[in-house]
């Protein structure tokens, strides 16, 4: 397998790579907005706000470690998701430069 090949693969692996993450960040996304709803808030950023404001309710404090997870997996999602895109930028200028000239 040459290099421009071997390139082209790893490419293809990152962009399927960046399509899963993709969609574990709209789920986690959503997942956040279902827990918003059902304090009748209309954004993340209402559901953020009631969360450190901690108001003394049993619910949204049950609520808590599951919107922790939510939030620090989104987090975490979408720092893979800017290193993805780097590396594929880097793939993609190593196969512009190691592509035959015509």
């Amino acid at each position: 397998m040459s290099g421009i090949e071997e390139g082209q693969t790893v490419r293809r692996g990152l962009e399927k790579l960046l399509e899963s993450v993709d969609i574990e960040i709209a789920h986690m996304e959503l997942r956040l907005k279902s827990l918003a709803e059902k304090f009748g808030l209309k954004s993340l950023e209402d559901l953020e706000r009631m969360f450190r404001e901690g108001p003394d309710n049993p619910e949204v404090d049950l609520a808590w470690p599951e919107y922790q997870y939510l939030k620090g997996r989104l987090m975490e999602l979408r720092r893979g998701r800017e290193e993805i895109l780097k590396q594929l930028k880097q793939v993609h200028e190593r196969l512009l430069h190691d592509s035959p000239r015509l």
